[in-house]
């Protein structure tokens, strides 16, 4: 068998900036611009190069329509699916804005505005509710960076509320990502375990969450990895590392049941079962750990069209 090694998963490359402000993305002005916004919705892309392009212009467009709905009472009226998308490309924004008088705050709380003006109207309410609750979590988390934002625990509250509520929803449940996030670019361990009690006890009571516990599993697999590739002499951590990637197991394994379509968390399954195999100690049969790790590394090969067998092509056959 080849030596024990940990392995990570490929990680996105970034995205190539672009020197223009806006891209015109012009939709219809006789009431079939909602059905022409929410196609050019459903098209984004956040690997295009002109992407900050192409959301610039669909917000301009979404001002426009605004306006012309303020000039033209005959327009079809804006509905909540309208508000969840201007306030969602927002917070997109929020991630890739990089110079101007905007910061990322001010597209937070804009897209804020926008999703709670949406729960006006009488559609999209459940997936704007969820919205909201992502939002004031991105919101905690970019606030780490200012000082002057002084509201992170009322954000983090209230995105925790809207998970008790909403946690099944796609959206809703996609909060537990920037809930730990913000807490753990916050610093503080205090506000960091609680947070992970709060989500530990969401994931726990309801089995049909998909991102809560993979938002944990994550979590647990990267603390795993920090002290695996630590440089200092980690025999005396090896219980840690165990511990770790025993936790990061069932919480990816409890997401992977409700949703099994996700590749960077079966590469993540993979990786976490391989290196369970590597530090399980002589109680436990390392050879569980390393054929659930190859099952899931052909599960992802078989998905993705991509070569994993340098990860596994030794433990097919261990004894």
């Amino acid at each position: 068998m080849s030596e024990k090694r940990p392995v990570r998963g490929i990680r996105a490359a970034k995205r190539q900036k672009s020197t223009r402000d806006t891209l015109s993305v012009p939709v219809a002005t006789n009431g079939g611009d909602l059905a022409e916004l929410d196609g050019l919705y459903s098209q984004i892309d956040d690997q295009h190069p002109d992407y900050q392009l192409i959301l610039n212009g669909i917000v301009h467009e979404c001002d426009s329509m605004l306006r012309q709905r303020a000039e033209d009472a005959e327009l079809q009226p804006l509905n909540g699916r309208f508000h969840y998308i201007y306030a969602d490309v927002l917070s997109k924004l929020a991630a890739v804005v990089s110079n101007g008088d905007e910061t990322p705050l001010d597209y937070m709380n804009a897209a804020i505005e926008r999703a709670t003006t949406g729960l006006d109207a009488k559609d999209y309410r459940n997936e704007l509710q969820g919205l909201v609750g992502c939002l004031y979590a991105l919101r905690a988390l970019y606030a780490c960076s200012d000082k002057k934002y002084t509201a992170f625990d009322e954000d983090i509250a209230k995105a925790l509320e809207t998970l008790e509520s909403f946690h099944t929803l796609k959206h809703g449940d996609e909060a537990a990502q920037y809930i730990l996030g913000a807490a753990l670019a916050k610093g503080d361990p205090e506000t960091l375990q609680k947070t992970i009690d709060s989500l530990e006890k969401l994931a726990n009571s309801n089995t049909e969450s998909y991102h809560v516990p993979n938002a944990l599993g994550e979590y647990y697999f990267e603390q795993a990895m920090d002290l695996v590739n630590d440089d200092e002499d980690q025999r005396d951590e090896d219980g840690r590392i165990l511990e770790w990637l025993k936790k990061a197991l069932s919480k990816l394994e409890a997401a992977y049941k409700v949703d099994k379509s996700d590749s960077k968390l079966i590469m993540t399954l993979a990786e976490t079962a391989l290196n369970l195999g590597n530090y399980v100690d002589e109680t436990e049969d390392d050879e569980y750990y390393y054929s659930k790790s190859v099952a899931y590394f052909k599960e992802y090969e078989s998905m993705t069209g991509k070569d994993c067998s340098e990860y596994y092509k030794d433990l097919e056959n261990v004894d």
